[in-house]
């Protein structure tokens, strides 16, 4: 998806001085791993070359910016302008454990952001409503965790007890909040991840895990993505343990957020310190047993000993334990789930814009919606043929008699 330099008109990369570019190649290609002859092979020039562009002594060509950031894992434009959004996004060193060795989450993140900056330089820009969210603290986690929890219910306001959960939450982040969520298959380990930038924030959730954990997930990547943080500006959670304070604020936010305290308290206060409780919070907040265990340890309602006695016992353990046919039935139903593919509908509706003013062609919209290109491009060339339909049918003379309005089978 990345724009193709060649066309600025000249065989020269743009922007920035030679000397400045040839820097900013060198730190980006350090923090790959890669050595500068091994880059000078990958792109087909002579070591020497490589050394002199590093060095600002030769100008870089923009055939060869490209091919300079295909081997680095990055946009060309992180390149030439190192303070912009592709400039701040991360790129994946060789040796990092984390991630897929191809760095397939963040080409898919980086991609996206490209395809988001054609657009807003053609006029067709995201608009994020996040300016009313309020500032955060990292140093104090749980207190900024909690506030901003207490924010995000009244804000998104949603239903107490929604059929599915995950979706509604995917509807009102992007509705109320106007951030893209994509869900979708990720050939790396990681659970999640999100474009942090007030400028075009998104969420990546994994769809290759159980539904109860994409939806923590989800409202983790949603704390990141509120709290506005760091200066770079991408967050990959390969796990969701916190070894950090800006990961501790994620899972804080997210226990908070999907399992209110008042909630917890009140079915404790109805139904005791029971499996019952247990299982009427699962169902409830639609969470898994380890994220509600967690929480209630949050809140002090058991201790460390508690908690790890009732990991040992375990959802299975729960399960057996109930005398509820209809909850054990509902709750067995739980861990088979998984989360429905979701494309960013933002920027898909973006992209279609896009489409329709020539500014992209009809490939990152293929990619966006998860269908072949050719297909899709059969779709949109009968496009003005169905509006037109539409028009015609409703712009028809209704049936005078009752008996032909409703007569026929309306399923």
């Amino acid at each position: 998806m990345a724009p193709d330099g060649g066309k600025r008109g000249s065989d020269a990369a743009p922007e920035e001085d030679e000397s400045t570019l040839g820097e900013r190649i060198r730190r980006v290609r350090e923090r790959v791993g890669l050595q500068s002859q091994e880059l000078a092979e990958h792109i087909g020039i002579d070591p020497s070359a490589m050394s002199n562009i590093e060095r600002g002594k030769r100008a870089v060509k923009t055939a060869e910016l490209v091919l300079i950031a295909r081997a680095l894992g990055v946009s060309p434009l992180a390149l030439v302008s190192e303070g912009s959004l592709l400039g701040r996004l991360p790129v994946a060193p060789r040796a990092q454990p984390q991630v897929g060795s191809d760095g397939s989450a963040i080409e898919r993140l980086t991609s996206l952001a490209e395809l988001h900056e054609l657009l807003a330089d053609s006029g067709i820009d995201a608009t994020p409503i996040l300016a009313d969210v309020p500032s955060v603290d990292v140093a104090h986690w749980l207190s900024s965790a909690n506030g901003l929890a207490s924010w995000a219910t009244a804000f998104l306001a949603m239903p107490p007890k929604p059929r599915d959960r995950f979706s509604d939450l995917i509807e009102v982040i992007e509705a109320k909040l106007r951030v893209d969520v994509l869900v979708d298959d990720s050939p790396d380990a990681i659970a999640g991840a999100s474009i942090t930038d007030p400028g075009f924030p998104l969420i990546l959730v994994n769809r290759d895990q159980p539904l109860t954990r994409a939806l923590f997930t989800l409202a983790h990547e949603l704390g990141h993505v509120l709290s506005g943080e760091g200066e770079e500006a991408l967050t990959l959670d390969v796990e969701l343990s916190a070894h950090t304070n800006r990961e501790r604020f994620a899972n804080a936010f997210a226990a908070a957020f999907l399992m209110p305290a008042e909630q917890i308290h009140v079915i404790i206060q109805e139904h005791g310190r029971s499996a019952i409780a247990l299982g009427m919070m699962m169902l409830d907040f639609a969470v898994s047993f380890e994220s509600l265990i967690y929480r209630l340890h949050n809140l002090g309602l058991i201790n460390a000993r508690g908690r790890d006695e009732l990991k040992l016992l375990g959802w299975a353990g729960l399960v057996a334990a109930l005398d509820d046919d209809v909850m054990r039935t509902t709750l067995l139903r739980g861990p088979a789930t998984m989360p429905k593919r979701h494309p960013p509908g933002l920027l898909t509706l973006r992209a279609y814009r896009g489409y329709q003013k020539g500014i992209v062609s009809v490939r990152p919209l293929a990619g966006l919606l998860g269908v072949p290109a050719e297909e899709l491009l059969g779709w949109l060339a009968n496009e003005q043929e169905g509006i037109d339909a539409v028009n015609a049918i409703y712009a028809a003379e209704p049936d005078a008699s009752d008996d032909i309005r409703y007569g026929g089978d309306p399923v």
